[in-house]
């Protein structure tokens, strides 16, 4: 069947390779996940990212094609308005996705970047807890010999 449909045929004996032949079938069917011609990535109007990208962005040469997640904002995409650089609200966190390495093997010029180090930075601080205020205080008092550390909890439950 599969030869007279022009297609492919898999002799699967154990049931568990199901699901990775699909995944592998998906990206065969669709477009290749890999994008390697170098590029630009646009800036979005994102608040958070504005202050790194105001000279521009550097060189990028590949990068791993995705989808958007539903509720995610673009600070960076590609020519083909594919992800670069996503971030969303996951639960009470921030999540973020850079779609290229941190080599330079595909991120091209960003490794030799002026703002790299605070990108890397950004990446990781934007996914730290945000507090309104401090969770806690810590004191410590030191009495003769003694030391006393007190940890109060801002919302006095604890």
């Amino acid at each position: 069947m599969a030869e007279f449909g022009t297609g492919r045929f898999y002799d699967v004996t154990d049931a568990s390779l199901i699901p990775s032949i699909l995944s592998r079938e998906t990206v065969m069917a669709s477009r290749t996940y890999i994008e390697d011609n170098p590029f630009y990535p646009s800036i979005q109007d994102t608040p958070e990212w504005n202050g790194l990208f105001n000279d521009g962005v550097p060189k990028m040469n590949a990068y791993i094609a995705t989808t958007t997640k539903q509720r995610a904002f673009l600070p960076l995409v590609s020519e083909k308005e594919d992800p670069v650089l996503a971030q969303w609200q996951y639960g009470m966190g921030t999540t973020v996705a850079f779609t290229s390495d941190l080599s330079g093997k595909w991120s091209g010029d960003w490794p030799a970047w002026g703002k790299w180090g605070s990108f890397l930075t950004q990446l990781v601080t934007i996914t730290l807890p945000k507090f309104e205020r401090e969770p806690c205080t810590l004191k410590q008092e030191n009495s003769g010999e003694e030391t006393v550390i007190m940890l109060e909890s801002a919302s006095q439950n604890n």
